[in-house]
């Protein structure tokens, strides 16, 4: 059997102007919560870090997704927290890095299975200690549990 090699018969053209992909041609997609809801997540957490109670008055901040965004992209209240630091810093970086398993267990991050809605989560609050509240869909906190929550 015979084999011959592959060639181009046209060359490929390049336009001045174009990008070279399709993918590159596509203006960015924003999957980020819109204003408002960031608006609402900033006033309940008090415009502070969840984790640790640090404002974050001057420092760098992010509204963390509980549950990733590659489980779901959800940009509701109830699955955004605000965390000190970015995606590779501080409080943001830690929880979302899923190395301290005490920050799962404080509804940090949530799993892909679960509804963000029901798993409470640990908001301290400076120096004083930690209060489990449930985030809700209109941006507020609940300390009572919403029908469907693990006891």
């Amino acid at each position: 059997m015979r084999r011959t090699p592959l060639t181009r018969t046209v060359p490929l053209a390049r336009t001045p102007g174009l990008s070279r992909s399709p993918r590159e041609r596509r203006a960015p997609r924003d999957t980020g919560p819109s204003p408002a809801v960031r608006k609402l997540v900033l006033e309940r957490d008090g415009h502070a870090c969840v984790c640790c109670g640090t404002s974050i008055d001057g420092r760098p901040y992010s509204l963390q997704h509980r549950k990733r965004r590659r489980q779901g992209v959800d940009n509701s209240a109830s699955n955004l927290i605000v965390v000190l630091g970015t995606g590779t810093t501080g409080c943001h970086e830690r929880s979302d890095s899923r190395r301290a398993p005490h920050d799962e267990a404080k509804g940090y991050t949530v799993r892909s299975w679960q509804d963000p809605a029901l798993v409470p989560v640990m908001v301290m609050s400076g120096a004083e200690a930690g209060m489990s509240l449930y985030p809700t869909e209109d941006g507020r906190w609940s300390a009572e549990a919403p029908e469907g929550a693990a006891a």
